[in-house]
């Protein structure tokens, strides 16, 4: 269990730093080498929930930086909304703490609740030492440390706005340090070859899809909340009176509940985009805090596991050849409950408290 735990927290690592993806491929290639060589079936349940939690813990963990893609995308849809600036201090620690319990308690019930037998996995021997050859290389070192001066000149201004240098870091935003960063990483060149290549970037690393999908579902955004087309007052008109007599926690927990369905066979951004500039203004309307309703929406929207159409880390959970098919469905489910189980119990007092 000590070393599921190292998996977990690898997990969060890398996809706390925007590699979910890598977090993934290299978990999982880990995880059948282990049960290979310690004769554990593939088709275990154990190896079911470490196939899952590699997913999920990596994804979740991607929710907590505000300049990463998926929070960009749903902060803009807050702007949309009732525009509000959240200080990256307050994002990270609300995020922080709902991730990391959502990681343990996910730990937790595989352990406690479930009891699934841990008692063969372990690092064999051979493994160790393969892991022990391996080193890193100049042109690995170099794009760590400029990924970590990226992070820094990111995160440094919402921590330390008065120290000299972070008005124009602030002013650059993710944008322009995004470019400097690129531009930096395509000119050093360590034994002849470049760190990265622009062209490969844009043509194989850039998420098209996602891009294509926000540049239809913005304007189908802007339309429905639109006073002209009368969609959004129409509805408001007839919800209000309804929430109003249930109380602003019981609405807030319904609205999770729904999205959080609703967006197991449907998109989770599309669904961001039609609902948050709805009921995030809906919630300060009957005297909530506007941002713990965003923090809420934007993380169970996340948490889309439980079929194979809900996200792509769904489908890759629900597609990988040595899941236990049941288990996706049972897993998928016990998180998006644990996660609105936290956000209620925790994540609203928390936001209360900092927001």
């Amino acid at each position: 269990w000590s070393l599921i735990a190292g998996t977990l927290i690898v997990s969060y690592i890398l996809g706390l730093l925007g590699a979910s993806m890598a977090a993934i491929l290299l978990l999982w290639a880990t995880f059948t080498r282990i049960a290979d060589l310690c004769n554990i079936p593939r088709k275990d349940p154990l190896i079911s929930f470490l196939i899952f939690s590699a997913v999920t813990v990596s994804t979740i963990a991607g929710c907590v930086l505000p300049f990463q893609a998926y929070a960009i995308v749903y902060l803009g849809f807050l702007d949309q909304a009732a525009p509000l600036n959240i200080p990256y201090n307050q994002f990270i620690l609300f995020a922080g703490v709902v991730s990391i319990l959502t990681t343990i308690v996910l730990f937790l019930l595989a352990k406690f609740v479930f009891k699934l037998d841990a008692s063969r996995f372990a690092l064999p021997e051979e493994l160790v030492k393969e892991f022990d050859q391996k080193k890193i290389n100049k042109k690995q070192k170099c794009a760590l440390i400029i990924t970590i001066i990226y992070f820094a000149a990111l995160l440094l201004p919402g921590f330390i706005p008065n120290v000299p240098g972070m008005k124009f870091l602030s002013s650059l935003n993710i944008i322009g340090i995004t470019i400097i960063a690129l531009l930096v990483m395509s000119f050093i060149k360590i034994d002849g070859e470049a760190l990265i290549q622009l062209n490969k970037i844009f043509t194989k690393h850039v998420q098209w899809p996602l891009i294509m999908l926000l540049a239809v579902t913005f304007p189908i955004a802007d339309a429905l909340k639109s006073a002209d087309s009368g969609i959004m007052v129409t509805v408001n008109q007839f919800i209000l009176p309804i929430v109003s007599n249930m109380g602003l926690i019981p609405f807030m927990i319904i609205s999770m509940i729904m999205l959080g369905s609703l967006t197991q066979v449907t998109h989770n951004i599309v669904l961001g985009a039609m609902f948050i500039p709805f009921l995030v203004p809906l919630c300060g309307q009957l005297g909530g805090n506007p941002i713990i309703m965003w923090f809420m929406l934007y993380f169970v929207l996340q948490s889309a596991f439980v079929t194979p159409a809900a996200s792509f880390q769904s489908a890759m959970i629900h597609g990988n050849q040595d899941m236990i098919k049941k288990d996706a469905y049972i897993w998928g489910i016990v998180f998006l409950i644990a996660i609105i189980l936290i956000l209620t119990i925790v994540g609203i007092p928390l936001g209360n408290l900092i927001f």
